[in-house]
C-alpha cells in the first residue's frame, strides 16, 4: 500500500500491524434512511455537508437494491465472467482487490467479505465515502462486531480443542475472507496509484451526482445530449469515470455500476471516447420502466474479447434493457416502492 493510501484509511490494526477482517454487521440493522434525511431539494445530493449531516443520524440505506438482489451478477463478474462478449468471451482473471466507491452505511462491503463463492479469491475490499463521518461510523461498527465476535469465541478452551481450532484454521487457510479497510476518498480524484484494482463498485453514487445537478440550466438540459446541454455535469462524470478507469488493472480490470438509470441514457456517459473498456447491461429488480441496470465495462481482452481503446458497436439500448430469460421479478402491484427515496432519486434523474 502506498503512503496516499494509508494516509486516507481508517482501520483496525492487531499488535502486530496486520490488518483484519471485519465481520458483516448484524441484519437487524433499520433498511431505510428515515424521513428527516430526505433533502428538500435533489441538488442537496451533491453537497457533502448534506452527506455528513445524513450519516450522523442514518444507520443503513442500500440504493438500487440489496446484495440478494444483483448478487449473482456481481459475482460471476467478480469471478472473471460476465462480460459482453458473449459464450465465447475469455474469462478474464478473478478479482482479488475491489474498490467499492461511495461505500456511505450500505452493508456492501460486509456482503462481499462473506460471500461464500469468493473466498479464497477476493482478498481485499477497500470501501471508501467522500463523507469521513461514514467511513468513521462503518470502521467503528466493523471494530465493535469483530470485538464482539472475539468476545464469545474466546476463552475457556482445553488442549484439545485448541488443537483442534489451530487444524481446522490450517485447513480454511486457503478460504480466508477478504480484509476491509475503509478510507476517505473522493471518485473525482482517489488517492491510489494507477492499476491498483482488479474491480471497482459504483452503486448509485454517479446517479446522486446526476441528481444533484438535476435542476443544471434550470431543469431544462436535454438527457438525449448531456453533454452539449449539460457540460458542467458531463465533464465532472467524465472526471469520475476516467479516474475509475486509471486505477483499474488494464489486462480485464472490470468496472461495474448498479443504477436507476437507463442504458439509453447512461451509456453514452460510460462508453464515451477515451475510455478504453467495453461491456454489457443487465436489467434487474423491478419491471415496468422502474428496475434498476447492473452495468459492466471491463478493460483489455478480459471478459469482452476486445482490444483496450475498443468500445462494442453492438451493444444497444434495446438489446441491453432486456432482462436475462431466466429473470423473475418480484412484482410490487400496490407499488409501495414509490414511498422509498429510491424512487425520489428515479423520478429526479
Amino acid at each position: 500500500m502506498t503512503e496516499a493510501e494509508k494516509a486516507a484509511v481508517v482501520a483496525r490494526d492487531d499488535d502486530n500491524g496486520a490488518r483484519r477482517p471485519c465481520p458483516s454487521p448484524p441484519s437487524t440493522v433499520p433498511p431505510s434512511s428515515s424521513v428527516s434525511s430526505v433533502p428538500r431539494d435533489t441538488s442537496e445530493y451533491s453537497k457533502i455537508e448534506y452527506w455528513d449531516r445524513r450519516f450522523e443520524i442514518e444507520e443503513e440505506y442500500e440504493w438500487c437494491g440489496r446484495f440478494e438482489d444483483f448478487g449473482e451478477l456481481l459475482v460471476a463478474a467478480l469471478q472473471g465472467g460476465g462480460g459482453g462478449g458473449g459464450s465465447g468471451e475469455k474469462k478474464a482473471a478473478a478479482a482479488k482487490r475491489v474498490l467499492v466507491l461511495g461505500s456511505g452505511t450500505s452493508r456492501l462491503p460486509f456482503d462481499l467479505a462473506s460471500e461464500e463463492s469468493l473466498l479464497g479469491i477476493l482478498e481485499e475490499v477497500v470501501a471508501t465515502d467522500l463523507s469521513a463521518v461514514a467511513v468513521e461510523k462503518m470502521a467503528a461498527r466493523a471494530r465493535k462486531e469483530e470485538e464482539e465476535a472475539e468476545r464469545e469465541g474466546g476463552g475457556g478452551e482445553d488442549a484439545a480443542s485448541s488443537a483442534s481450532a489451530k487444524k481446522n484454521e490450517k485447513n480454511s487457510k486457503s478460504r480466508k475472507p477478504p480484509r476491509i479497510i475503509w478510507a476517505v476518498a473522493d471518485m473525482l480524484s482517489l488517492p491510489f496509484p494507477d492499476s491498483s484494482f482488479d474491480a471497482i463498485i459504483d452503486k448509485g453514487v454517479l446517479d446522486a451526482l446526476f441528481a444533484g445537478f438535476s435542476n443544471t440550466n434550470n431543469g431544462r438540459w436535454d438527457r438525449w445530449r448531456p453533454r452539449e446541454t449539460a457540460p458542467e455535469l458531463w465533464g465532472l462524470a467524465q472526471k469520475a469515470l476516467r479516474e475509475s478507469h486509471r486505477v483499474l488493472k488494464p489486462e480485464g480490470g472490470c468496472y461495474i455500476q448498479i443504477s436507476f438509470e437507463q442504458p439509453h441514457f447512461r451509456r453514452p456517459f460510460l462508453d464515451a471516447p477515451g475510455l478504453g473498456w467495453r461491456g454489457s447491461e443487465t436489467a434487474f429488480g423491478e419491471q415496468g420502466g422502474l428496475q434498476f441496470f447492473f452495468y459492466l465495462r471491463r478493460r483489455g481482452g478480459g471478459g469482452g474479447g476486445g482490444g483496450e481503446g475498443i468500445v462494442d458497436s453492438n451493444l444497444n439500448a434495446a438489446e441491453h434493457s432486456i432482462p436475462r430469460e431466466d429473470y423473475k421479478p418480484q412484482e410490487s402491484p400496490m407499488h409501495d416502492h414509490m414511498d422509498d427515496e429510491d424512487f425520489l432519486m428515479r423520478t429526479s434523474l
